[in-house]
C-alpha cells in the first residue's frame, strides 16, 4: 500500500467560481456559478507527498496545465 499522504493544490490560474479542488483526494467538485459562464479557466495542479520512502522533503509534481470552459 501507499504510505504517506498526498496533498493537492492549484498552483497557477484558477478554477471557475463554484468549483473547488479537494486537497486530500485531488477531485474537482461543485457546480460552476452562472457568473463563470462564457469563460475559459486555465490552471495547474501540484501534488505533494510526504512519503518517507522518497526522503525527508517528500516530492512535488506539477501536472500539465488544464482548461475548463464553462458554457
Amino acid at each position: 500500500g501507499r504510505s504517506g499522504t498526498l496533498t493537492w493544490s492549484v498552483v497557477s490560474g484558477s478554477l471557475p467560481a463554484g468549483l473547488t479542488l479537494d486537497s486530500a483526494r485531488g477531485v474537482i467538485r461543485g457546480t460552476p456559478l452562472s457568473s463563470a459562464s462564457g469563460r475559459v479557466y486555465t490552471f495547474q495542479v501540484r501534488v505533494v507527498t510526504n512519503n518517507p520512502a522518497v526522503g525527508s522533503n517528500g516530492i512535488a509534481v506539477n501536472t500539465p496545465t488544464y482548461s475548463i470552459t464553462v458554457p
